[in-house]
């Protein structure tokens, strides 16, 4: 899979740190992000290792022998060959994507997942869903890289190697919008919470700047202490996409 992307955010970033020492109120800043084919990285995946224990052959089975498959693989046909099986197990479970539900006591809950990883193969994620993904996936990672760099000292709790949450999340809220969900209340860890509120939740980067830098949240009039950086919180309205 080839990920094209050029992250437009540096000017604003610097620009939110310097407002970040003005006091509030403060307008939001916004990161911009865009796709640009001016940037590719390709992401290599590595093949399956083929193991003895898994060569039908040592069962005795022909490759090419036809099976029923309902009651043991959730796809799309009803039957095929223990060759179109293993493929799909595969792709399923041996390639970009991983879950882990083994450990489950209720045998419901893993047959459950069981189906529902297996149908995902099946399920189509539209261009703009996608672009609309990544986008978010590349905030999420520049955000990380600038506090890097700014903020050196700063215990940020950063959101590398999590960055899938924020699909997550995203996928979630608009489902809930969808459905007619009218209020969700989110309890976040540290771990990628400021990746969260300055993505999904628009938080302004000048808001967490202020915080960064020992400043309150508040006017200078209000006659409060504020929290630190990790406790901040927002509330936006969002819409089905």
């Amino acid at each position: 899979m080839v990920v094209k992307s050029t992250v437009v955010m540096g000017k604003c970033m610097r620009d939110a740190c310097e407002d970040a020492e003005k006091p509030p109120p403060v307008d939001p800043t916004e990161i911009r992000t865009s796709i640009s084919p001016s940037s590719a990285v390709e992401l290599n995946t590595t093949s399956a290792v083929t193991l003895p224990v898994l060569d039908p052959k040592r069962y005795g089975l022909d490759k090419q022998e036809r099976f029923k498959f309902s009651g043991i693989l959730s796809t799309a046909s009803e039957e095929g060959t223990l060759q179109e099986a293993v493929q799909f197990l595969e792709k399923t479970y041996c390639d970009k994507i991983s879950a882990e539900f083994e450990d489950l006591e209720e045998e419901e809950e893993i047959e459950w997942f069981t189906k529902r990883i297996e149908q995902i193969g099946s399920e189509d994620v539209d261009k703009d869903m996608q672009v609309a993904l990544a986008t978010e996936l590349l905030k999420s990672q520049t955000l990380d890289k600038f506090l890097a760099t700014k903020f050196v000292t700063l215990k940020r709790y950063g959101g590398e190697g999590a960055e899938s949450m924020m699909a997550f999340i995203m996928e979630l809220l608009r489902l809930s919008a969808k459905d007619g969900v009218e209020q969700i209340v989110i309890g976040m860890p540290h771990r990628g919470r400021f990746n969260l509120l300055t993505g999904l939740l628009r938080l302004s980067p000048v808001q967490l700047f202020r915080k960064f830098k020992g400043l309150s949240e508040f006017p200078t009039n209000v006659k409060a202490t504020g929290d630190v950086a990790s406790h901040l919180s927002e509330y936006t309205a969002k819409s089905p996409l």
